[in-house]
This record gives C-alpha cells, sequence and structure tokens, in this order.
C-alpha cells in the first residue's frame, strides 16, 4: 500500500482517490502518513459500510470520504492521485473515465497496466507484497 502511494509521489495536502477503495486502508494510510486528504469509491454496499467503518474507528471522517457508488459516476475532477487495483478488462472499462482527471494527476496501478494505446507509462516499478512476492507498479501522469 504504502508503496503506492511512494510510487505515485503523493503530498500532504493533495488529494487521492482509490476507485475499488475495500476497506479504505490504502485512504486511511494516505490521511495519517502522507498528509493527504482521501475519497475511496466502492460499489459494494456492504464493502463501502466496512470502510466508512474503518474510518469513524481511525477518526478520519472529516478527511475521507467514501462513496458507495459506480466509479463509472465519480467525478474525477479533485483527484491528485489516483490508485487502482484492478484487472486488464476493468482497466480498459476505466481508462476512458481517468481522462477527466486535471492536468498533473498520476494514476497508479499494480500486477495489471492500463491499455498502452491511451496512457503511454511514465515510470515502472515494483514493490515487494507481505507475502514476499514481487509486485509490478504502473505510474501514469496526466499531461
Amino acid at each position: 500500500m504504502r508503496a503506492k502511494l511512494e510510487f505515485g509521489e503523493l503530498c500532504a495536502g493533495e488529494t487521492v482517490f482509490d476507485l475499488g477503495c475495500g476497506d479504505a486502508r490504502v485512504l486511511i494510510m494516505a490521511v495519517e502518513e502522507f498528509g493527504a486528504r482521501g475519497v475511496g469509491v466502492e460499489v459494494q454496499q456492504g464493502v463501502a459500510h466496512e470502510a466508512w467503518s474503518n474510518v469513524a474507528d481511525h477518526d478520519l471522517d472529516d478527511l475521507v470520504e467514501i462513496r458507495q457508488q459506480d466509479y463509472l459516476e465519480t467525478d474525477l475532477s479533485e483527484a491528485d492521485l489516483v490508485v487502482l487495483y484492478m484487472t486488464t478488462r476493468t482497466l480498459h472499462a476505466v481508462s476512458d473515465k481517468l481522462k477527466e482527471l486535471p492536468k498533473g494527476a498520476r494514476i497508479v496501478t499494480h500486477d495489471f497496466p492500463l491499455p498502452q494505446a491511451e496512457w503511454p507509462l511514465s515510470e515502472q516499478s515494483e514493490w515487494t507484497d507481505e507475502e514476499g512476492q514481487r509486485v509490478p507498479l504502473y505510474l501514469y501522469r496526466k499531461g
């Protein structure tokens, strides 16, 4: 998680969006360790409730917003950084939506890259997960 935020060059005061935020771990880390603001988007109601609960447990309600909605309906105009963990098929579906990002915004994916024809790769790296597996990271910048 931290590797994605560091690779995406998240800075204090910026807003990170996590599309498919799960339990909001990445967003909580973004706020607590990087001084950012977070917006999580989760389509599954039960998972969104878990994210809300985790955010409340960390007393971050004023810095992290959880939206229970389809990420294709999300307004991305406030995003400085978007973190994604999606399959290749889903990344193809979301790649047009990401074009709404403001100039200078960054996108970090892991395991699977965005479609190269639409999103030229800015940088590639890797991190080692909790199980010792090497995981590829991909960084894109909105020009």
